[in-house]
């Protein structure tokens, strides 16, 4: 994919979100390679927020011992998405889809990739205007997730509103799955936390 390509396909993603996740999926890369992108997008996921956090920490928005550890936090971003993926594997297809997993990770690290790009963005604009910023942050949000319906809708062969359903279970999925585990590992509620 070249530079042209690739912004056509973001600009694509914003606006035609539908017709972007065809072209994603269609672009035919392999499992490995799908694999590799997400440990990548989760690598420089922990090194952007290993940047930001401390000072969340410091709040008592995050727990301190993953903000300390950009190497912990890029692992478990990385644990985060993997259960993601295969969550929206097995939820679509008890939905009635027929997604598999090449399909859906093809689209979260697509995904994945823009939301870094935002972020980052929306991190410059805070700085420079922080209203501004919280505006779009908020927008960008809610259209992430018509974005992400769409995604989901393409990969399995379903409607958009069975991909909400998708959506919910994954989340819900992901939320017990990943309080076991940070219970398992020891991560507790902050100090005057909850």
């Amino acid at each position: 994919m070249n530079g042209e390509m690739f912004k056509a396909l973001v600009v694509e993603t914003v606006t035609k979100p539908g017709m972007a996740a065809r072209r994603v999926i269609d672009l035919g890369y392999d499992t490995g390679t799908l694999w590799t992108g997400l440990v990548l997008v989760s690598v420089l996921n922990g090194i952007f927020y290993g940047i930001l956090l401390p000072g969340a920490a410091a709040q008592g928005l995050i727990l301190p011992d993953l903000a300390a550890s950009p190497v912990m936090l890029a692992i478990f971003i990385g644990v985060a998405l993997t259960i993601t993926v295969q969550f929206l594997v097995m939820t679509g297809r008890v939905l009635g889809g027929s997604g598999d997993l090449r399909t859906i990770l093809t689209i979260m690290v697509w995904l994945q990739l823009l939301r870094l790009g935002l972020q980052l963005a929306i991190t410059v604009i805070s700085l420079v205007i922080p209203v501004l910023g919280s505006l779009v942050a908020l927008v960008a949000g809610f259209w992430g997730l018509w974005v992400l319906a769409n995604f989901i809708a393409v990969a399995h062969g379903i409607d958009v509103l069975k991909s909400v359903g998708v959506m919910v279970m994954t989340f819900f999925g992901i939320i017990v799955v990943l309080s076991v585990l940070m219970a398992v590992l020891g991560f507790g509620v902050p100090a005057g936390g909850i």
